[in-house]
């Protein structure tokens, strides 16, 4: 188990934005320790972490991420693909 601070360092994001995450139910961590109310997470985790800095890369809001996640690859490939011609329309 990583501490917030190490996992959002491992991840290239802030620790207030890994609390935002588990907020609105993005990524919550994988224990919260009872006696603290420190979060702890999983370094598996770290694959959400950069998806979710991916789909922000492609203009998705964190609301759609939330809905995107848990999709299967080849529907998160096609709404990747809408997305980028969205973008791209969107420049010209």
């Amino acid at each position: 188990m990583l501490t917030i601070g190490e996992f959002a360092n491992l991840g290239g994001v802030s620790a207030r934005m890994l609390r935002h995450y588990d907020k609105i139910g993005l990524l919550s961590p994988a224990h919260i320790g009872m006696e603290n109310g420190y979060r702890y997470y999983d370094d598996t985790q770290l694959s959400v972490v950069e998806q979710i800095e991916a789909l922000q890369n492609y203009g998705f809001t964190l609301t759609k991420i939330k809905e995107l996640l848990p999709l299967p690859q080849r529907q998160l490939a096609e709404e990747i693909h809408v997305q980028r011609i969205k973008v791209y329309a969107d420049l010209n």
